[in-house]
């Protein structure tokens, strides 16, 4: 197999000519070398060291309490970070070298808003005594304005609708204005930023250029959707606490009811917001990029409106209301269905899916007591027939828009009214699981059963196919949750035991049904997952202690099916070989969960006093995350890079647990900023050095240089 199309380069907008010396290579399969130095990895390994370094160092001024002479460390910080800008923002304009010198930029820009931190946490501009920190954000803003006027290049965009973010939301949190914890006010500010950034795309001209609509406004664009993702977002965090805080949260004192969930003119705007958001969605994809995903977006938003209304509007719900409101949205998929109207089938089908996925999403919350409504909980057998009634109106659209969509709201509508029939027979551990597993192999056997042929399935056996595979992979998912969850808190039971044996036979047996090897595969490596996690729970029922053995153990087994995994790659040469696929994400997994995990419980739990077995975990977590993320990165590998990025993560929000151990905190901030020095290092040099790199394998071969020697006899 071919792995130039796996390292494809990456062009840097600026406003001159790209230089000679970041050239792509010539096209074919490239040494390791060529792989090291290209440009789109150097630029990910320095913006990956750089975070790191930056966020080590801020770990590391804290834990040691540097931070003593506050106005002579505020100066000397934003000298720094005005000098690093001045180096990155001119080697960009005046030197070949615009990889180094782009990321040193960009490094410049997030440090930046640390200074703001460093003000307030040292009493020089303080929120709570009325210091206006918005204004040096302000300049901030001003100054990454600045930086892409001067480099043309989109990627400063993000730093500059960022910028704006955190001034809006620090003038918020302003002692004179006081609304930065309130729900209504960030919401409100990063909904219409959002938006704002979204309709900017348009000022920007069509025609090719530095600042053209393609480059700058689509930066913008995208900015822009990420902006009003997050405010929804911080909406929704409002609503759903103020939805569960009366059946869950009421007993927590630090959290109080939000206002938006109670106060009726709150709640008009946070629909005014939900609908701005879906005509958003739905401008992005009519106007913008046709070929975008955002009508989905825009669906659900609408649903949430609905739902928004439907709670100004205070309607009581019932068991009887709902099945006979599930009728609307039958009538009108049967009716789609029937119709020669192209028009009238389209659109009756997506109000009828509408309205059925709303109502499935209203019988799901009931039935989970969302709702507080402990009548309709209680009613197992209307529900069953409520969840019918859904499986029977999703099926009919699916046979309407032939979409694996409803389909999959009909595997769901199917397992709720399982779940609810255990319940009504009296069945009550782990009843959603077996619901989902239960539903799963019926499908699969009626798959088997109506398709015409090994090969030739009808379009009802290919939907029960899919609906029977998502359903097991649901269960066992849920079954591994459950059981590593159970083994963190020490509450493993036999039933646990017997629900994992269970699993294990079904997968065995979706896998045994399965013809296409990918499918195949998943289920091969869901029921190996569940054997591990089963002598797992043997071990935990039993009263012997071998966790540090077997975590050493699985380690060391997925670093050698790891790099088996990268040898397997590299020797690939026709197809792709499933072993090394299998190897390679099963490998990353191995090789980070184990240490990861133990290193979590080090850190919350504190009760590991060996320091050899705590450096282990701290070094060895920091190592194996680097490693899995940069060869990743080199070998364009996604479980590696997915893995990788995820523990480094992982790494890094654990801190919190550090902090009431401060020797230790201290050592593990040294850490992460040698390993990210090291990274950001690295690439620099390999950056500024890159033609010389390059013509080192040239060399060899001609025998030039000091590689005359090999061609000596």
């Amino acid at each position: 197999m071919d792995h130039q199309d796996d390292f494809a380069e990456v062009e840097f907008t600026t406003n001159e000519e790209q230089p000679a010396s970041e050239t792509p290579p010539p096209a074919g399969r490239r040494n390791w070398i060529e792989v090291l130095l290209d440009p789109q990895t150097l630029q990910g390994l320095m913006l990956c060291g750089a975070g790191l370094l930056v966020l080590g160092l801020v770990v590391w001024l804290w834990s040691i309490g540097i931070f003593e002479n506050k106005l002579v460390v505020a100066t000397c910080l934003g000298v720094a970070n005005f000098s690093l800008l001045a180096v990155g923002v001119s080697g960009a304009r005046f030197t070949r070298y615009q990889t180094a010198s782009k990321a040193i930029t960009m490094l410049a820009c997030l440090v930046m808003p640390l200074n703001l931190w460093f003000y307030d946490v040292q009493g020089l501009i303080t929120l709570d005594q009325g210091g206006h920190l918005w204004v040096p954000a302000l300049v901030c803003c001003a100054l990454y304005v600045l930086v892409a006027r001067v480099l043309a290049d989109p990627l400063f965009v993000k730093a500059i609708v960022g910028g704006v973010t955190m001034t809006g939301l620090l003038f918020l949190a302003d002692n004179q204005v006081g609304r930065l914890w309130e729900i209504m006010a960030p919401s409100s500010f990063l909904v219409v930023l959002g938006m704002i950034c979204i309709h900017v795309e348009r000022a920007f001209p069509p025609e090719d250029g530095p600042f053209s609509r393609a480059k700058f406004g689509r930066a913008f664009f995208q900015a822009g959707h990420v902006v009003m993702g997050l405010g929804l977002a911080v909406l929704l965090v409002g609503r759903l606490v103020g939805r569960l805080y009366e059946p869950f949260l009421t007993g927590w004192d630090w959290i109080s009811m939000p206002a938006v969930a109670t106060q009726t003119n709150l709640q008009l705007l946070a629909l005014a917001l939900a609908l701005g958001a879906a005509y958003s969605y739905v401008y992005s994809q009519v106007v913008v990029q046709a070929k975008g995903r955002y009508l989905t977006s825009a669906v659900l938003t609408l649903l949430w409106s609905a739902i928004i209304l439907l709670d100004l509007l205070q309607i009581e719900l019932t068991a009887t209301l709902l099945v006979v409101e599930m009728l609307v949205p039958i009538a009108l998929a049967w009716v789609s269905l029937r119709t020669s109207n192209h028009l009238v089938r389209l659109h009756g089908a997506l109000v009828a899916e509408i309205l059925a996925t709303l109502l499935l999403f209203v019988g799901v919350s009931v039935s989970l007591g969302i709702f507080n409504s402990t009548a309709i909980m209680q009613s197992h057998l209307w529900l069953t027939i409520f969840f019918a009634e859904a499986a029977v109106c999703f099926a009919i659209l699916t046979r309407v828009a032939s979409r694996l969509t409803p389909a999959i709201f009909a595997a769901i509508s199917i397992c709720a009214a399982t779940w609810q029939l255990l319940l009504l027979l009296g069945v009550t551990q782990y009843v959603f699981i077996l619901a989902a597993t239960l539903v799963g192999i019926f499908c699969l056997v009626i798959s088997v059963f109506t398709r015409k042929s090994d090969d030739d399935f009808s379009q009802f056996a290919l939907v029960s196919q899919w609906t029977g595979r998502l359903c097991i992979s649901f269960g066992s998912v849920a079954t591994l949750l459950i059981t590593l969850a159970r083994l963190l808190t020490s509450e493993t039971e036999w039933s646990l035991l017997a629900l994992l044996i269970a699993q294990t036979i079904a997968c065995g047996f979706a896998g045994f049904l399965a013809k296409d090897s990918t499918w195949r595969r998943h289920f091969w490596v869901l029921a190996t997952v569940q054997v591990l996690m089963t002598l797992l729970v043997v071990n935990a029922l039993s009263t012997l202690t071998f966790w540090q053995r077997g975590e050493v153990l699985l380690t060391v087994a997925g670093l050698t099916m790891l790099a088996t995994g990268y040898w397997g790659w590299y020797r690939e040469s026709d197809r792709k070989e499933e072993w090394v696929s299998f190897n390679l994400a099963l490998g990353s997994f191995l090789s980070a969960a184990p240490l990861t995990l133990g290193m979590l419980v080090q850190r919350f739990d504190g009760g590991l006093t060996d320091w050899g077995w705590v450096v282990t975990h701290e070094a060895g977590v920091l190592i194996v995350g680097l490693l899995l993320l940069g060869a990743g990165v080199l070998c364009r590998i996604r479980w590696s890079t997915i893995f990788g990025s995820t523990t480094l993560l992982v790494y890094v929000v654990s801190l919190i647990g550090l902090v009431r151990l401060p020797d230790q905190l201290q050592s593990t901030a040294i850490y992460m900023m040698v390993g990210g020095g090291l990274f950001f290092g690295t690439a620099v040099l390999l950056s500024i050095y890159r033609d010389r790199l390059l013509a080192i394998p040239k060399q060899a071969q001609a025998g030039e240089g000091v590689f005359r020697v090999l061609k000596w006899r």
